[in-house]
């Protein structure tokens, strides 16, 4: 993938991070997330490693609305066209006794919210394309009730609920004429999972790369798969393999009730 306008999400850390030094040579990064000094290193590491100045980045966090509206203003005021925004970002994350789940905000609403603002700038690319990271690993049963009452469910399954969720969502956005991939890397060696583990014996974490895989391997995978042509306006894929997703699609039926929930509580919040 060439001389694209590519926005990251979730680039500061993992598969993000890893996706972000392969893209940076040859196109133009806008890289999005919430540490600003963890943002700006970046951008000076990879202005040198890939001597490219077209690296810029947008301070953006998800638990917090006015920060994805503040993100879209700046990003229109400076973009006319936005080729590809690879949606990465994501987090397990427990209840904090807030109305709304902070791993919904952060794993769907905030997304949703942003990739409905930049919509106008992805349709003016000429071969526009949204990326999705998420586990195909979803919940027996997902409805609005049920993301109304998440409020004290644990990390894994609010995690779960709200990644499906924005899967539903991306498949309401699939006549819009754009390129959308569903990209499920499987167990990447992050932050995310060493935090899975108990901490009394978190000390053997590196043994879950036995059962899994470094973000810079995964991230190989990833831009493979940006580079496919997709066979329908959406396609699912397990690393580099195209794969039809039963799981995920014998929840469409709930799709456009989810997205009108969400729309909801976004304005309510």
């Amino acid at each position: 993938m060439e001389n694209k306008t590519i926005l990251i999400t979730g680039t500061t850390h993992g598969l993000g991070k890893q996706m972000s030094y392969l893209l940076a040579k040859n196109n133009h990064l806008i890289l999005l997330g919430r540490n600003s000094t963890l943002l700006q290193k970046q951008q000076i590491e990879l202005i040198e490693l890939s001597d490219n100045q077209s690296i810029d980045y947008v301070v953006c966090d998800y638990i917090d609305k006015a920060s994805v509206y503040n993100a879209s203003t700046y990003i229109h005021n400076k973009y006319q066209v936005i080729d590809v925004i690879i949606h990465n970002a994501g987090a397990l994350l427990k209840p904090d006794g807030s109305k709304v789940h902070p791993a919904l905000k952060v794993n769907f609403l905030s997304p949703m919210l942003l990739n409905e603002l930049l919509l106008d700038l992805l349709q003016k690319s000429s071969n526009p394309l949204l990326f999705y990271t998420s586990t195909m690993a979803t919940p027996k049963e997902i409805s609005d009730h049920i993301i109304k009452n998440m409020s004290n469910t644990s990390k894994i399954k609010s995690y779960s609920l709200a990644k499906l969720s924005f899967s539903l969502y991306l498949n309401t956005i699939s006549n819009k004429q754009i390129t959308i991939k569903i990209f499920d890397p499987k167990i990447v060696y992050t932050n995310a999972v060493k935090t899975m583990i108990p901490k009394p014996i978190r000390w053997i974490s590196p043994l879950a790369l036995i059962f899994s895989r470094t973000p810079k391997k995964v991230a190989l995978k990833a831009i493979k798969v940006l580079d496919m042509k997709n066979k329908d306006q959406i396609d699912y894929y397990v690393h580099s393999k195209r794969v039809s997703n039963k799981k995920i699609e014998r929840h469409l039926s709930k799709k456009n009730e989810i997205v009108i929930y969400a729309k909801e509580m976004i304005q309510n919040d």
